[in-house]
C-alpha cells in the first residue's frame, strides 16, 4: 500500500452500482483523469457517474509521487526534432496551463492538499550525457523566447495570462547526490495527490454527480445513439463515455495494446531527521532514481525515493528493486526509517506521446486517456480539458498533440517491433517452451513456472512453504506471465496485466482473475 492511501483515508463511503441508471456521462475509472473530467463535466450541468473497479484513487494516481510538472524528463529536444520546435512549443504551453488550472482547482474549490511550489530538476550523472544536455537547453531557450514574447490577444485567447516558462541550467546542483548540475524548471508544483482528490470528488458530490466503487465494467456497447456499459451485472446507459481507466479495458476497435506497453517503478517512503533539500530531482540515466520531499514537522521529514524502472513482466531486472532505493536513501540521507513501499506502473505509447480524445474514428462520443508516460499528475488535467471541451463543444487548441488516432506510433518502426515481437513470444513461442524446474527447485518466498503432470503451472511458494497455484496465462490476450519476485505478483510482459499471487487481478486491461488450480 502506498503512503498516500495508507495515511490519508477517504471519509466517503461509495456503495457499488446496484440498480439500472441513466446518465449524460459515464466516466469509468476514478483516478484523477476520471474525478477532474467529472469536475469540470460537473460543473456545467451535466450529470455525471463516475464508476471504479476498486477504491477511488487507489491504484496509479494513488501511487505517484505528487509532482506536477511540464519538465518531462529531457523530453522538448526530442519533440522538436520528432515534429517540430512549435509542437514542442504548445506541448510544452500545455503542461504549464495545466499546472495553473490545477492551482485554480485548489484555491477555488479551498482544496487543503499540501499544494507547495517549487522547483524541478532534471540532474546529470553521468559526464557522458553532457551533450544531451546541452541540446534540450538549447530547444528549451527557443521555446523560452516563443512563450515569453507572446502578445496580450493571444494569451487572452488562449488563457495563458500568467503563465512564463523560467528555466536554466544549473551547475553542481545542491544535493548529495554525485552530478553535474542540471536543468532547473521554476514555478513547478507538488502535492498530496489523495487529498486533492477528496477535494475533486466534494465538488461532483455537491453538482450532483453520482460516484461508485467496487464496480467493475465487464461490457460496454453501443446501440440507438446510446451506450450500454455493463458493471456489475447492471446497465448504465449515456449518450457519453469517458474510458479513464489507465490501459483501455476494451480491445476493439482502438487496439491500444499494439500502440502501448506497461512500465513498472518502485517506490519507498522514508522519515528522517537528516538535513534534505528543496524542489524534486529526476535523474537522465539508467537506472531512473527521482526523490521528493513531503513535508516536514518537528524536525523530521518524509521522502518519497523512486525508480528502478523496467517494462512489466522483464525478468531480468535487479532481485530486489526495493534494495536498490535503499541504497539510495543511504546516500542521500545517511540515518533513516522505511514507512512505506510500493510499485506503479505506467503506460508508455510507442512514440512517448499521450493518447487524448475520440476513442476510435468508429464510435462517437467515446473518449479516452492513456500513456502519460509516468506524468500524469500534470497530463491528467490536460486530458480532463480536451475531453471535456470535446463533450461541450468547444474547440481545444491542444487536442491536436495527443490524437489517438495518429499514425506517428509506426514511424517509430524499431519500438513496434519490438512490441509485436515480445507480444508473438508472450503468447505463442513460450508457451511452447517446457520448464525444467519442479516444484522442489522453487525456493520458500518465490515463485516459478514449473512442469506438473505435463502442464506448465505457475507456483508461488510463501515463507511457510505453502505453494499457491495460478494458470500462467493472462487473461486479457493470453500471454504468459512472468513472476515479479519484488512484490510477488505475476505480471503480463504483453500489456502489463498484473495478478498477486493468488490469482486476484490487481491491474488492467486484463478484468478477470487468474484461474487457480488445487494445491499440489
Amino acid at each position: 500500500m502506498s503512503y498516500w492511501t495508507e495515511n490519508f483515508k477517504n471519509s466517503n463511503k461509495f456503495e457499488s452500482i446496484k440498480n439500472d441508471i441513466k446518465t449524460d456521462v459515464c466516466i469509468i475509472g476514478a483516478g484523477l483523469t476520471g474525478l477532474t473530467t467529472g469536475y469540470y463535466l460537473s460543473q456545467k450541468g451535466l450529470k455525471v457517474t463516475i464508476v471504479e473497479q476498486n477504491k477511488i484513487c487507489s491504484k496509479t494516481s494513488g501511487c505517484t509521487t505528487g509532482k506536477i510538472t511540464s519538465q518531462h524528463g529531457l523530453f522538448y529536444d526530442y519533440l522538436a526534432k520528432s515534429y517540430g520546435l512549435n509542437y514542442a512549443r504548445d506541448y510544452l504551453e500545455a503542461n504549464e496551463l495545466a499546472i495553473k488550472n490545477i492551482k485554480d482547482i485548489v484555491d477555488n474549490e479551498k482544496i487543503k492538499c499540501d499544494l507547495i511550489k517549487t522547483s524541478s530538476y532534471v540532474f546529470c550523472d553521468r559526464k557522458s550525457d553532457m551533450k544531451l544536455f546541452t541540446q534540450e537547453i538549447g530547444t528549451l531557450n527557443e521555446i523560452k523566447s516563443e512563450i515569453n514574447n507572446q502578445d496580450t490577444n493571444y494569451k487572452n485567447k488562449f488563457k495563458l495570462n500568467g503563465i512564463s516558462l523560467d528555466c536554466k541550467f544549473k551547475k553542481n546542483l545542491n544535493i548529495p547526490v554525485k552530478n553535474f548540475g542540471g536543468i532547473e524548471f521554476k514555478n513547478q508544483a507538488m502535492f498530496n495527490p489523495r487529498k486533492y482528490s477528496f477535494g475533486l470528488i466534494k465538488s461532483i458530490l455537491n453538482n450532483d454527480g453520482t460516484i461508485y466503487e467496487n464496480s467493475l465494467v465487464t461490457n460496454i456497447k453501443y446501440k440507438n445513439s446510446l451506450y450500454e456499459v455493463t458493471a456489475n451485472g447492471n446497465k448504465i446507459y449515456s449518450k457519453y463515455v469517458v474510458l479513464a481507466t489507465h490501459f483501455p479495458i476494451k480491445n476493439f476497435p482502438g487496439m491500444y495494446f499494439l500502440k502501448m506497453y506497461q512500465d513498472i517503478s518502485y517506490v519507498i517512503a522514508v522519515k528522517t531527521k537528516s538535513d534534505t533539500f528543496d524542489g524534486y530531482y529526476i535523474n537522465e540515466s539508467s537506472p531512473d532514481i527521482s526523490f521528493r520531499k513531503v513535508y516536514e514537522k518537528d524536525g523530521e521529514n518524509v521522502i518519497l525515493i523512486s525508480g528502478n524502472g523496467h517494462k512489466v513482466g522483464r525478468t531480468n531486472t535487479d532481485k530486489d528493486s526495493y534494495k536498490f532505493l535503499e541504497n539510495v536513501a543511504k546516500k542521500l540521507l545517511g540515518e533513516y526509517e522505511i514507512i512505506s513501499k510500493w510499485s506503479t506502473q505506467d503506460c508508455i505509447s510507442l512514440d512517448k506521446l499521450p493518447y487524448i480524445g475520440n476513442f476510435s474514428k468508429i464510435l462517437p462520443n467515446i473518449y479516452v486517456a492513456t500513456g502519460f508516460k509516468k506524468w500524469g499528475m500534470t497530463l491528467s488535467n490536460i486530458a480532463s480539458q480536451i475531453i471535456s471541451d470535446k463533450i461541450l463543444g468547444i474547440s481545444n487548441k491542444y487536442e491536436y498533440l495527443f490524437s489517438p488516432s495518429r499514425l506517428q506510433i509506426f514511424k517509430n518502426s524499431k519500438a513496434f517491433k519490438e512490441q509485436m515481437k515480445e507480444t508473438i513470444y508472450s503468447i505463442g513461442i513460450n508457451k511452447l517452451k517446457l520448464p525444467d524446474e519442479t516444484i522442489k527447485d522453487i525456493k520458500k518466498d518465490s515463485g516459478k513456472i514449473i512442469l506438473y503432470k505435463g502442464k506448465k503451472v505457475g507456483v508461488y511458494k510463501d515463507k511457510q512453504g505453502f505453494c499457491y497455484i495460478v494458470k500462467p496465462i493472462c487473461t486479457h490476450l493470453k500471454c504468459e506471465l512472468q513472476f515479479n519476485q519484488n512484490d510477488r505478483t505475476w505480471d503480463c510482459p504483453c500489456h502489463g496485466s498484473r495478478f498477486n499471487y493468488t490469482g486476484e487481478m490487481i491491474n488492467n486491461p486484463a478484468i478477470n482473475n487468474l484461474n487457480c488450480l488445487k494445491n499440489l
